[in-house]
């Protein structure tokens, strides 16, 4: 029987409650093969691409914001 070889990585994000544009809704992002984030100036496009490098295996005290030094998570 062969040995099945995993993939680790990040395979979805899950948004509950996030934004005020979609406020009180969960929406799932599938990110298993290519994903379009897109939305207003604003809408925190950048915030949540700052949080992948957590899903692969990033310290969570490294997530931080290169002007204030504040973490993101």
């Amino acid at each position: 029987m062969p040995i099945q070889q995993q993939s680790y990585g990040l395979e979805s994000i899950i948004l509950h409650n996030s934004f005020s544009q979609v406020k009180g809704r969960t929406i799932k992002i599938d990110c298993r093969e290519r994903t379009d984030v897109g939305g207003v100036n604003g809408a925190g496009k950048t915030s949540i691409l700052s949080l992948v490098p957590a899903f692969y295996g990033e310290e969570p005290e490294r997530l931080v914001t290169k002007a204030s030094g504040k973490l993101f998570a």
